[in-house]
């Protein structure tokens, strides 16, 4: 059997798709040349993220790619908002080989359509939203600010207020950390993160290898004891700095 990427895409086209898509994602999608690409994420109107996706510009419009389990709701959703400007999706004739997409702000590339995807986007702290943690977290809680998911200068999108009331409150109390887990393939996205007592402290983003993903009460984040029945070997270091953690260091 052949491996595929967790993730899928969509293309967007027609003469409103660049505005269209301005007025839903989290990053600017406007005058974006061919071949240039950003992730970000697209919210409910209040501030909670539905997928995190990544944009690529193409000469006919847009590559809308998220995770495989919420690329047709997003669609569903998205096409609420289209009323009557020219912006058609289109599902791809064929799979593709590769997609690149480079993140500037952490200095990684992603290969989008490599079946090692979801492995890579962990090593790197890149969040991914799947059908059981969609409309979970607002964008800053999954670290997207972090790693260039988010424009904080460009113009109003669909839960926009509450992504910038967060940044300017300049507080966040949960944030997306890695723990060492030994098990944990067979956590899913999803699962609790508990304490000795079973109290939840947080919640389970993504896993790959040894290392579980996890939003959690910054607060609380060395009392996880385990995630879902697993047990957790304490804290591993992220590829960047959490400001909450760093300023408080």
């Amino acid at each position: 059997m052949s491996r595929v990427s967790c993730l899928a895409f969509v293309r967007v086209n027609g003469a409103d798709a660049a505005v269209f898509l301005n007025g839903q994602y989290s990053q600017s999608t406007l005058a974006m040349a061919a071949g240039e690409s950003r992730i970000g994420a697209f919210c409910t109107p209040k501030g909670r993220a539905l997928a995190v996706a990544c944009v690529i510009a193409t000469d006919a419009g847009f590559e809308l790619w998220t995770h495989r389990t919420i690329i047709e709701s997003l669609v569903t959703t998205l096409k609420r908002y289209v009323m009557r400007a020219d912006v058609q999706f289109e599902a791809p004739a064929q799979t593709v080989s590769s997609r690149l997409i480079h993140l500037a702000a952490i200095a990684t590339d992603l290969d989008l359509a490599s079946p090692d995807f979801a492995a890579a986007a962990v090593a790197a702290g890149v969040p991914t939203l799947n059908a059981a943690t969609s409309g979970e977290f607002v964008p800053q809680m999954i670290n997207l600010d972090l790693v260039g998911g988010i424009d904080f200068t460009k113009g109003c999108y669909t839960g926009q207020e509450i992504v910038a009331r967060t940044h300017n409150l300049g507080s966040i109390k949960r944030r997306m950390l890695a723990y060492a887990c030994a098990d944990a393939a067979a956590q899913a996205a999803g699962d609790p993160l508990l304490d000795a007592d079973g109290e939840r402290v947080g919640q389970v983003v993504a896993t790959a290898g040894n290392t579980v993903l996890a939003v959690v009460r910054l607060a609380r984040r060395r009392d996880a004891r385990k995630a879902g029945a697993s047990a957790i070997d304490g804290l591993q270091t992220l590829p960047y700095d959490i400001p909450e953690l760093t300023a408080n260091a």
